[in-house]
């Protein structure tokens, strides 16, 4: 009986085995709160420039590529101990662009600050009135 209810105890384990115990982060990049889009011009130079800002001021990594559509800081010296960040901006319809985020950690437990608080807060910054 008891083997029998340990079977069933690891048969619900592996079938909601997809869920995260709790301290843990998902590793697969959660999409943005709300989508940063910009137009070509001002707004594009601004958002884009407080995309970079961030990254700069976030980063424990010197930023290895900085260029029109793409922002990215080197990895960690010791691989493992931080956060390698990328912003992209991709061209859309009509003079329309849109900035997007996302975060590595090769440590996800210790990722400090965890992706989903860089994430949310890389949004808030560039999204806000300059």
């Amino acid at each position: 009986m008891r083997h029998r209810r340990l079977t069933i105890l690891l048969a619900a384990t592996a079938i909601g085995g997809c869920s995260l115990l709790p301290g843990f982060e998902d590793e697969r990049p959660s999409p943005l709160t709300k989508p940063i889009t910009c137009r070509d011009g001002a707004d594009c130079q601004s958002k884009w420039s407080r995309a970079a800002a961030w990254i700069a001021e976030n980063s424990n990594n010197q930023i290895k590529i900085q260029n029109d559509s793409t922002i990215q800081t080197m990895d960690p010296v010791v691989p493992g101990s931080g956060v390698v960040y990328t912003a992209t901006k991709l061209p859309g319809a009509n003079g329309a662009y849109q900035i997007s985020f996302h975060a590595t950690c090769a440590n996800q437990p210790s990722c400090n600050p965890p992706i989903t608080e860089a994430r949310a807060s890389f949004e808030r910054y560039v999204l806000a009135t300059p």
